[in-house]
């Protein structure tokens, strides 16, 4: 009856290859979702409240730089970014309530690989980085 919803994604992805040895990949995600439930779906279940709202928002980046040896040796230096971020909100005659959080992943990332007429050889580095608030 009242339940209103919305949302949205949006994606872009880039690529350059600015010569033989050398290319950049960029990508990039945003979304954002939102739920409102008006009072009387959520007294069913204990709540007294006069609505709820969920909604959370999510954003990724992702940065790529590939580097050709040779056509058998290459080397990739990647960093990436995500933000997700849930939260809710009731309004309730009285009080109110609303609970935010965040989770951010960060990344830098060094990957090496090397072919063979047999074997394939992948070595690389990593560092992440979590923050919670």
């Amino acid at each position: 009856k009242q339940t209103r919803a919305n949302f949205y994604d949006m994606v872009t992805k880039w690529k350059w290859r600015w010569n033989d040895r050398n290319q950049v990949q960029f990508m990039g995600y945003l979304s954002r979702d939102a739920f409102r439930l008006p009072g009387n779906n959520v007294q069913t279940v204990g709540v007294n409240a006069n609505s709820t709202l969920f909604e959370w928002q999510t954003a990724i980046y992702s940065l790529r730089w590939t580097h050709f040896f040779n056509e058998r040796f290459f080397i990739n230096f990647l960093t990436a970014y995500n933000d997700y971020q849930p939260g809710y909100k009731i309004d309730a005659p009285g009080s109110n309530a609303r609970l935010d959080s965040r989770l951010i992943y960060k990344n830098a990332k060094v990957d090496l690989q090397q072919n063979t007429e047999k074997h394939q050889f992948n070595y690389g580095v990593s560092a992440i980085r979590y923050e919670i608030d």
